[in-house]
């Protein structure tokens, strides 16, 4: 294994001016440096992190808490994070939530043990905030972010948000744009509001029809919502402010003998599926997009780490992105050739 020694002993100068050099310091001019990260690219030098650790008192580990790895929308957040926390010089430590809070206290207080800098959290959208174990994090000094659509809650905790409200808006509009009045809204998360949805339908001028918002517990809302299409046959679209529940809708629709976007146009919410021209039924959804919350959570928990930075919440603006289940509904004639 190559060592900062042997480079020493190659080039003629000291294990010290060395050492300062792979770390760019001030006290080394240019071309040494230069020169220096030259040959230890040929001697193929790594450096080792647990001595450096040492002589530094710092770790340069950022623990990161997802609900799952195997969702396209965290397996893409999480790969923004390491790309971005690799270029500036840490390492992220991954870890997923499991099915109790008791349990999640564990992996935090693993995540501990391992002098993590700071901890990147992307809560559970289903369940309340264990604000007590995040709470106690923060009294140990830990540098704190939540990945989240809602903020959480927690003083000196910083948050990096979708920006729902105007997802679900442009959502909305999107529809009215190609034809749609009477849009069903469908939420699974008692975090979210309709006032996205509301709002778009109050900027066209159209009526908020309290029947035609379905908001319920996640195992009861796809129920809820084949009940108001039942009840309101008039319905030319839905916005599910969730993939997974609009892929179960559209699914349930067909089993009914209803064609999607034929009989009914269907958005959804998130754009969780990767390789999304696979589907059967490409959705037309909403992206938070994960990779720009990503970079942003590492550069501001990575400004936190080193002082650099006052503790904000960051807003991510979302984007729409098109796929096959919306067709123009019965008013399209009226809006074709608006902006």
């Amino acid at each position: 294994m190559v060592s900062q020694k042997m480079i020493a002993e190659r080039l003629g100068i000291t294990h010290v001016a060395v050492s300062k050099a792979l770390r760019g310091h001030r006290d080394i001019g240019r071309d040494t440096i230069a020169r220096v990260r030259a040959t230890a690219e040929a001697m193929g030098y790594r450096p080792n992190r647990i001595a450096r650790s040492l002589a530094q008192g710092r770790t340069n580990l950022i623990g990161a808490l997802l609900p799952t790895f195997h969702d396209n929308l965290y397996a893409t957040l999480l790969t923004a994070m390491e790309t971005r926390a690799r270029r500036q010089g840490y390492m992220i430590l991954p870890c997923q939530w499991n099915e109790d809070f008791e349990t999640d206290d564990h992996d935090l207080a693993e995540l501990m043990q391992y002098r993590v800098e700071g901890i990147a959290v992307v809560p559970r959208f289903s369940l309340p905030w264990p604000q007590t174990v995040y709470a106690r994090l923060l009294t140990q000094h830990t540098k704190l972010l939540f990945v989240a659509p809602t903020a959480v809650p927690l003083p000196g905790a910083v948050n990096v948000l979708s920006d729902i409200r105007a997802g679900a808006c442009m959502a909305t509009d999107y529809l009215i744009r190609r034809g749609h009045r009477r849009i069903l809204f469908v939420n699974p998360w008692p975090a979210f509001s309709a006032d996205g949805y509301t709002a778009a339908l109050r900027q066209a001028g159209l009526p908020v029809r309290e029947e035609y918002i379905v908001q319920r517990e996640h195992d009861a809302v796809l129920g809820s919502a084949e009940e108001a299409l039942k009840a309101h046959p008039e319905v030319t679209a839905v916005f599910c402010i969730n993939d997974h529940m609009a892929l179960k809708l559209i699914e349930s629709l067909t089993r009914a003998g209803r064609s999607v976007p034929g009989d009914l146009s269907v958005v959804g919410f998130g754009d969780v599926f990767g390789h999304r021209d696979m589907l059967r039924l490409p959705l037309t959804t909403v992206s938070q997009s994960p990779t720009d919350q990503g970079v942003a959570a590492i550069e501001r928990l990575i400004a936190m780490i080193e002082g650099r930075e006052p503790r904000e919440d960051c807003l991510i603006p979302c984007r729409l992105v098109e796929g096959a289940t919306v067709a123009d509904g019965p008013a399209a004639t009226e809006t074709r050739g608006q902006p």
